[in-house]
């Protein structure tokens, strides 16, 4: 059950650490984008703003130009006989308006061209900024997820090395206490066989002793011998 226990938080230490890699990769990608459709961003307005000083430009020339044509029509009109009856009369800001009004909506369009870009570079500047925050977060909760693994993958370990320990200590005690066991079993067989013959010469040794005393004390060997 130990050894299962470490394992889990092995297993999950690894799959966050796989997580984690997985998320920098994506926001590493998401910076190369960002920074990508910003230099996209940048050339679309200088190319516009350049579009728009060419178009302005090309605007006050051409209105410098109809103007001064306008004028001259103007004077030759006054100036010459009158018109044949069913003649229309020149007017000389038609073909004028048309070609200026022309560049005014190129214009337009341009700097809304630029407007919609801007919009487009704040909206995707933001989106990439709350998606950095939060991965940035993320990945940090689950680093903190990754210590705290090891931490308790080195607590069980450790937990594990001192179970062990101490199984292998009782199993040493277990067969100290067998072979104590053994040997007692021997000698209390070893008594117990020779119970009996040792009681047999303590018994003659008591007699020898007895009449010894008797000797001593003077006794015949006739009474010795009925003792």
């Amino acid at each position: 059950e130990q050894a299962i226990d470490v394992k889990k938080p092995q297993s999950e230490m690894e799959t966050l650490e796989g997580e984690v890699a997985e998320m920098q990769k994506q926001l590493k990608l998401a910076g190369e984008n960002r920074e990508k459709e910003n230099e996209e961003f940048q050339q679309v307005v200088e190319d516009q703003r350049k579009t728009q000083k060419l178009l302005k430009d090309a605007l006050d020339v051409l209105g410098k130009f109809y103007k001064k044509e306008a004028l001259i029509q103007v004077h030759a009109v006054h100036a010459g006989p009158e018109s044949p009856d069913g003649f229309k009369d020149y007017k000389a800001n038609d073909k004028s308006f048309g070609v200026l009004s022309m560049l005014q909506k190129l214009i337009a369009d341009s700097k809304a061209m630029e407007a919609e870009s801007l919009r487009a570079e704040k909206s995707a500047q933001k989106a990439y900024e709350a998606f950095s925050a939060d991965t940035t977060a993320s990945v940090e909760k689950k680093e903190a997820s990754v210590s705290e693994k090891k931490a308790e993958k080195a607590r069980l370990e450790k937990s594990l090395v001192r179970t062990r320990q101490g199984r292998e200590g009782a199993e040493d005690a277990l067969e100290n206490l067998a072979n104590t066991k053994a040997g007692l079993h021997e000698s209390c067989d070893f008594l117990m066989q020779n119970f009996e013959a040792r009681q047999a010469a303590r018994s003659e040794e008591m007699d020898s002793v007895k009449k010894a005393k008797a000797i001593l004390s003077g006794a015949t060997f006739a009474e010795i011998q009925l003792d």
